[in-house]
C-alpha cells in the first residue's frame, strides 16, 4: 500500500490572526494508507516531552473485504516522526474512542468482513499498553463515545447495530481502572 499525505493548520494564524489565506502545510505522511481510523493529540505524550498524535486502527480498502488494520502509529510533532506503537488486540475500523487524559478508549467498531464487534479497550499512551475491558452490552459501530470526567465514566451514544439498523439508545459504562 502507498503512504498518504497529511497536512496541518496553523489555527493561530487562520483564526486567531483573521488570516484567511494561511495554508495548510505538508507533514510526513503516514507509513501506510488507512481511513476509518482514530486520531488523538495527546499533549505531553512524546518521548520528547511534545505533543504526540497517535492514530489508533483503521480500514485502507473497502473493496478487499473490509480489510481492517491494528497498528498504532505515534506521530512526534516536534520531531515530525512517525513510529509503530503496540498492535491492538484485535484490527478494528469505524471504531469510536474517548481520551480520558491518560488513556485512549476504543469501544466496538467493525472487525473483517463487515462484522460489528463489541470490544473494548484501553491504550495507556505514556506505556504504549493495551488492557482488554468488559465488552460493550451489544455490538456497535460509528457512534460516538465520550468520556464523562465528572463521573469517570464512558457513554456510548447510537451507533449503527450488527444489523445494519440505526440505534438510538445510549449505553453507559463504569470505567475500571486496574
Amino acid at each position: 500500500l502507498t503512504q498518504v499525505s497529511h497536512w496541518s493548520l496553523d489555527l493561530v494564524d487562520a483564526v486567531d490572526n483573521g488570516n484567511a489565506s494561511a495554508e495548510w502545510v505538508d507533514m510526513p505522511p503516514l507509513p501506510f494508507a488507512i481511513n476509518h481510523s482514530a486520531v488523538q493529540l495527546v499533549p505531553g505524550g512524546a518521548p520528547s516531552g511534545g505533543d504526540l498524535a497517535v492514530v489508533v486502527m483503521g480500514e485502507y480498502d473497502h473493496n478487499l473485504g473490509y480489510s481492517v488494520r491494528h497498528e498504532v502509529q505515534r506521530y512526534d510533532v516536534d520531531a515530525a516522526s512517525w513510529s509503530l506503537g503496540q498492535l491492538s488486540p484485535v484490527p478494528l475500523s469505524h471504531i469510536n474512542w474517548a481520551f480520558d487524559g491518560e488513556r485512549i478508549w476504543v469501544a466496538g467498531g467493525q472487525r473483517r468482513g463487515n462484522f460489528v464487534g463489541d470490544d473494548v479497550f484501553s491504550y495507556d499512551v505514556a506505556e504504549d499498553r493495551w488492557r482488554i475491558h468488559t465488552s460493550l452490552s451489544q455490538p456497535r459501530k460509528v457512534g460516538s463515545l465520550v468520556y464523562d470526567d465528572d463521573e469517570d465514566r464512558l457513554l456510548y451514544i447510537a451507533g449503527d447495530s450488527r444489523d445494519n439498523g440505526f440505534m438510538s439508545d445510549a449505553l453507559v459504562g463504569e470505567i475500571d481502572r486496574s
